[in-house]
């Protein structure tokens, strides 16, 4: 078992990596309950919605403190609007926006 998965403890029907699996697919994508359950039977998995909607409630919490640090260490967004290259020694200005 990954260091990624040592938050989950416990004696499970399925291995922490389901459980992370969901919660991270559910997390992060515009997915309900129902959508996991069929992906997870895709895969040959028997796992119900309401399993799913326990696992984000009971563990989502400590997720989202592990990865307060990744957060952290984004800046604030900048974009570039305007790049100078030097074309035949003179400067010449592209415009993005």
């Amino acid at each position: 078992m990954g260091d990624h998965v040592r938050f989950i403890r416990g004696l499970f029907h399925f291995a922490p990596d389901i459980i992370l699996l969901c919660m991270r697919w559910y997390c992060r994508y515009a997915l309900s309950y129902r959508d996991l359950e069929e992906m997870m039977a895709e895969r040959h998995l028997s796992v119900d919605h309401t399993t799913i909607h326990h696992w984000v409630q009971h563990y989502a919490p400590e997720l989202d403190r592990r990865v307060q640090w990744c957060k952290r260490l984004q800046t604030k967004t900048w974009y570039v609007d305007e790049t100078y290259v030097k074309v035949r020694d003179q400067w010449t200005g592209t415009h993005l926006a």
